[in-house]
């Protein structure tokens, strides 16, 4: 009789075990995703300010070109040039 409780209880105590570590299974999987949004959202967040940086550089760049044909086109002097210039940076 002692023998089949305690086969009993070690039955039990297994599927007990066994769901505990499916439930931690589970609460870490979807802690991974969540994480994995999270990061993902912060990412793009990045890239965006990237974005706005890489911009606002090709509109200096472009600025740039702009005063140097004016520059070769003689319509304005060097010295205006170059204080235009240095107002850009």
């Amino acid at each position: 009789m002692i023998a089949k409780t305690e086969v009993l209880i070690s039955i039990l105590l297994f599927f007990a075990i066994a769901i505990l570590v499916g439930i931690l299974i589970v609460g870490l999987k979807r802690n991974k995703q969540f994480a994995r949004a999270v990061h993902n959202r912060s990412e793009s967040r990045k890239r965006g300010k990237t974005c706005k940086n890489l911009s606002h550089v090709q509109a200096i760049n472009q600025e740039k070109r702009r005063l140097r044909q004016m520059l070769l086109e003689g319509e304005i002097r060097v010295d205006t040039y170059r204080r235009l210039l240095a107002e850009i940076k």
